[in-house]
């Protein structure tokens, strides 16, 4: 079973059911342990304020890029703008929500809007 590209194994025979803090749940209940504990840990981490930040300003270069700005001040300019118009909110609602390294890797790369949600699913 594969998870968030990690390969798991998760053994479903009798004697391999005592941990170290007593017995595994058996069978379902105990894929869907481990799949909740596995869910939690290795899918991510909460977004920081900087990783929130750099969505943000990435997010706006490109939209910038689309509309024909070319000019680095007046890119710099409009998305200090942006940011104060409507930038607090959105890095706020961004702050704590799950991010993997994959999908900050992606959004770096990223040349057009649509490369961009697509690194965010």
């Amino acid at each position: 079973m594969q998870i968030c590209g990690i390969v798991v194994f998760i053994p479903y025979s009798r004697s391999t059911c005592h941990g170290r803090f007593g017995p595994w749940p058996a069978g379902p209940a105990r894929a869907g342990l481990c799949l909740a504990l596995l869910g939690a840990a290795a899918c991510g981490h909460p977004a920081s304020r900087a990783e929130c930040e750099e969505i943000f300003e990435r997010s706006a270069r490109i939209e910038l890029t689309a509309q024909g700005v070319a000019d680095p001040e007046l890119v710099r300019q409009r998305i200090a703008e942006a940011h104060r118009a409507k930038g607090e909110p959105l890095v706020l609602q961004c702050v704590g929500r799950r991010v993997t390294h994959g999908a900050m890797s992606c959004l770096r790369r990223a040349q057009t809007a649509a490369a961009l949600d697509e690194c965010l699913r």
